[in-house]
């Protein structure tokens, strides 16, 4: 029955966390119904033998979760919609308890001005929120609206609202150096990383992601845009292609010519290297980073199922690199028969390879996620790329990324003389927040505030008389959605206009390869890119990437209002 538990079976657990363990069991199984209402915490603490005190923080950490919902002078009540989970199957952790016990025995060697709102965002300037996040643009983060100064909200860039997270990090790290021994902290450590976060990582991604992998296949890594240059130079010496490196003399990758096209990523590169294939729209910086290490660039366009199979099948790519859980910008979730699709083109070539980068999987807000394709790869071609980033803050440079065997061999003979790029400090201190699941706890807590701020925002956009004119892509994917306008105007001129109600957005149009847009037949040296039909999209609506990491509840209704007068300025044209 649900809600009655032998707390004599607890074990090392405290009273309070074995009880918010075991109700939070019962939810996420179905034992307990959403909408029922669970026992008062007087006679839940009489059923228990416990103290009224443990009851309340169970039944508070439930309620910060999401897990459960309370009503005033009504108690406490299952919520309607849960946070989402993938459980791990019991013969997955076996294999991995299994294969941590072998590595226990085997010695591990050691390792030898504002952003550009009214025109499209430049390559380097725009806002992404892929890996690491994106360049810092020139305006300050989000910051409250006093008396006209300043913004309401910044919806361009990630703006990571660092509070709860550093709170968590500055206890863990006090606790990692109080209670871990020097042998740990400064021994040195594998060009991998630390053999104990590796573990960690591979049992946290078995729990979210239902994957079974090896430690020993994990690279831990200075964020996300380090591993892309490692995944690239591992690519690069498996198939035996070398290096070549743009002519210093060209352009800069993205870089503006005078009619305002861009120059393609691999202008320069040599034509006898390899061809990556990077979704478009797309996170701008893969394009500059492939491209530096010698890789030709191939901007496939994403439709509503995932990267468009005929587009990367005619780019000649022998590596893609996809975001299938959550694609930045357009926030689509690749479909699994897409994803099936994407193996089966792995399997038509001997040297061929995908990137998976799951930057923000812990945050799908609703539903299951699709599983990864590195958990269905059975060729073992796909690199898996996640990073702590979303969840803890881009500073603390923390990414990680699982190598297939071919890869990870290849890692040990050309790239295992690196030094791994993390403190060792700050990898034992992860490793103690993954195995507490104090991790698990934040990330539950931080979903459930992003996505409480996240409808404050749409249900007062859609009190206003701007409402339905404005219409919301993939919201329940990411930490971000997007946000299309009814409009007789460009992108640009509605994000002037906003911006002139306090509110910066970042038009759609700044993460679109200009060479790839059908340009219209006339007038091609004055056409604006913002002004184009985006790729993938069936309507010429305007469109805006909506990232709301730093938003605050009390700016979330304000904000909505601004926008609105900004699309209601916009569309006074049409009267």
């Amino acid at each position: 029955m649900a809600f009655e538990y032998d707390m004599m079976g607890r074990g090392d657990s405290s009273r309070y966390e074995y009880l918010y363990r075991c109700m939070r069991a019962d939810i996420e199984s179905g034992e307990a119904a959403p909408g029922q209402r669970l026992p008062s915490k007087r006679v839940l603490a009489k059923r228990e033998g416990v103290s009224l005190v443990t009851v309340e923080k169970a039944y508070a950490q439930l309620e910060a979760e999401g897990y459960v919902r309370a009503r005033e002078r009504s108690g406490y009540f299952v919520a309607l919609r849960q946070p989402v989970r993938v459980p791990a199957a019991d013969v997955r952790t076996a294999r991995i308890s299994r294969r941590q016990e072998q590595d226990d025995a085997v010695p591990v060697p050691s390792g030898a001005s504002a952003a550009p709102v009214s025109t499209a965002a430049s390559a380097t300037g725009a806002s992404a929120a892929a890996g690491d996040g994106p360049a810092r643009p020139a305006v300050q983060p989000l910051q409250e609206f006093h008396g006209g100064s300043g913004l309401i909200a910044d919806f361009s860039w990630p703006a990571y609202n660092p509070g709860v997270a550093a709170t968590l990090w500055s206890r863990a790290l006090r606790d990692t150096l109080a209670h871990e021994g020097d042998r740990e902290l400064y021994a040195p450590q594998p060009s991998r990383g630390s053999l104990r976060l590796r573990r960690a990582i591979a049992s946290h991604l078995a729990s979210f992601r239902g994957m079974d992998v090896d430690p020993g296949r994990i690279v831990i890594g200075a964020g996300a845009q380090m591993l892309y240059g490692m995944v690239a130079q591992l690519i690069l010496h498996a198939t035996g292609a070398s290096t070549g490196m743009p002519d210093a003399h060209a352009p800069a990758v993205g870089a503006r010519l005078p009619s305002g096209v861009r120059l393609p990523a691999d202008a320069s590169a040599p034509s006898d290297t390899p061809v990556v294939a990077v979704e478009n729209p797309g996170y701008p910086r893969l394009a500059s980073i492939y491209s530096a290490y010698g890789f030709r660039i191939r901007h496939v366009p994403v439709d509503a199922e995932g990267i468009d199979m005929d587009g990367l099948d005619a780019s000649g790519a022998s590596v893609v690199h996809i975001m299938p859980s959550h694609q930045f910008p357009t926030g689509r979730v690749t479909s699994v028969t897409r994803r099936y699709e994407l193996l089966g083109w792995l399997a038509g070539g001997a040297e061929r390879y995908l990137v998976e980068d799951d930057y923000d999987n812990e945050f799908r807000l609703a539903g299951r996620p699709v599983p990864s394709l590195a958990s269905i790869d059975v060729l073992g071609r796909v690199v898996y790329i996640g990073t702590f980033s979303k969840s803890l803050g881009s500073a603390l440079r923390l990414a990680y990324m699982v190598l297939p065997p071919v890869l990870s061999r290849r890692y040990d003979d050309d790239l295992g003389f690196y030094s791994n790029t993390v403190s060792v400090v700050d990898q034992i201190c992860l490793s103690r927040l993954l195995e507490s699941g104090d991790y698990e706890r934040h990330v539950n807590r931080f979903r459930t505030q992003r996505c409480t701020v996240r409808d404050l925002f749409l249900d007062a956009l859609a009190d206003t008389p701007a409402g339905g004119m404005c219409h919301v892509e993939e919201a329940d994917s990411g930490l971000h959605f997007v946000l299309a306008v009814d409009a007789p105007c460009g992108e640009g001129r509605i994000a002037r206009l906003a911006l002139r109600h306090g509110v910066r957005l970042a038009p759609m149009s700044g993460y679109v390869q200009a060479s790839a847009v059908a340009r219209p037949p006339a007038d091609r040296r004055a056409a604006r890119i913002e002004d184009m039909p985006l790729p993938g999209y069936g309507d010429s609506r305007p469109r805006f990437v909506m990232q709301y990491d730093g938003l605050t509840p009390q700016a979330a209704p304000q904000a909505a209002r601004a926008l609105a007068a900004a699309v209601l300025e916009a569309n006074a044209a049409r009267a």
